[in-house]
């Protein structure tokens, strides 16, 4: 049940993410086109929201009982939040 319970969370937050970088996305193509994926700061954001998408898609499943979330799917994820703390420093 716990599991359940942070798997649910973690879906809502990934979600959340998924909007708001969508949004940010739409924003930057409008006003500068294809040059916003020239920063990595940007590129990074985009690789945060397609992962998570990836693993809202793998969470789905998992909570109706139909597989567990791959090992690829925590890498993918280690990798978005690294390349996000590399924004950070």
């Amino acid at each position: 049940m716990m599991h359940k319970n942070k798997l649910i969370g973690a879906f809502c937050v990934n979600l959340l993410i998924i909007i708001l970088e969508f949004i940010a996305l739409v924003l930057s193509l409008v006003e500068q086109g294809l040059e916003s994926f020239l920063f990595y700061t940007r590129d990074s954001n985009y690789l945060a929201m397609a992962v998570s998408l990836l693993f809202c898609i793998y969470a789905v499943k998992e909570m109706r009982g139909k597989g567990k979330l791959p090992a690829w799917i925590h890498s993918m994820r280690y990798i978005a939040c690294s390349c996000l703390m590399v924004t950070f420093l």
